[in-house]
């Protein structure tokens, strides 16, 4: 099926504009729903290697199907893949004004620091601020952070935890958000198991430090991924759970949830007590 597709915007690549948005983006749109799960995630694979033009044409092909264009939706797993595939071509389907970001990205720069693997986390998230959303979380962005972060020290946390406050509050948010990704059991985690306990004690410290409502308040939704990190920060715990105790989240409808931010508050405070006790 791959080589069908291929075939198809290949013989029909010249063709103007009105035929992809109707009667060629219908056709191969009705190809990639007829296609299984294994079949739709070759093409992930293969069209990195097709040119620029083929690149272009299924881009707008998918960001068409994401969007509800076509009567015939993806679904959820093959709506991941296509977010995924529509996420890591450079050259796929932009909004002119973000095209126009993307070339000039980096005089946007907020960042101090001259560390490279800070610089490739910032220069990353400046590239792709202005993308649709979904690209962080369904489009790979989030995954590619952890990536970058797996190969970190722990100089380089200490390093971000500082050129970070430069940053805007989207671009912030984009990191504090990423390092937790997946550990909600939603989505598959990149970062490594050794990297869980410098994420954690790095949520916990920004928590610490930026007194914003709404940071804090995506922070305490990663509590089961601070808990995970067994973090000794028994101070900074307390005032996290102190913190979410005047903020509603001692409520039964929090207390009962799935992820019950308090309660995994309360687990890591114990778990520093338990071990502390032992000493």
């Amino acid at each position: 099926m791959n080589k069908i597709i291929y075939k198809y915007i290949v013989n029909n690549r010249n063709r103007d504009l009105h035929f992809w948005e109707n009667e060629g983006g219908f056709t191969l749109h009705n190809y990639l729903i007829k296609m299984n799960y294994s079949e739709f995630s070759k093409i992930y694979h293969d069209v990195i290697h097709w040119g620029v033009t083929e690149q272009n044409i299924l881009t707008d092909c998918l960001a068409y199907g994401l969007d509800g264009k076509f009567i015939t939706a993806y679904d959820n797993d093959k709506r991941i893949i296509a977010m995924k595939i529509y996420g890591q071509l450079p050259e796929g389907f932009r909004h002119p004004e973000v095209k126009k970001w993307q070339k000039n990205y980096k005089i946007h720069s907020k960042t101090k620091s001259k560390n490279f693997k800070i610089l490739s986390i910032h220069n990353l998230i400046l590239k792709e601020e202005y993308t649709d959303s979904d690209y962080w979380s369904l489009g790979g962005g989030s995954e590619q952070i952890q990536n970058i972060l797996n190969n970190f020290t722990e100089n380089d946390w200490e390093e971000l935890k500082t050129d970070i406050l430069h940053w805007t509050e989207d671009q912030r948010n984009i990191v504090l958000e990423s390092i937790g990704y997946g550990f909600d059991s939603t989505f598959t985690r990149n970062l490594n198991r050794n990297m869980i306990s410098y994420g954690g004690n790095f949520l916990l410290d920004m928590f610490c430090i930026i007194e914003n409502v709404d940071v804090r308040l995506d922070i305490a939704y990663f509590s089961l991924f601070i808990n995970k990190s067994n973090t000794s920060q028994i101070d900074k715990l307390k005032l996290m759970r102190n913190w979410m105790s005047a903020n509603g989240f001692n409520n039964p409808e929090w207390i009962n949830s799935p992820i019950n931010p308090l309660g995994n508050i309360d687990d890591a405070i114990e778990k520093v007590l338990n071990k502390n006790s032992k000493i």
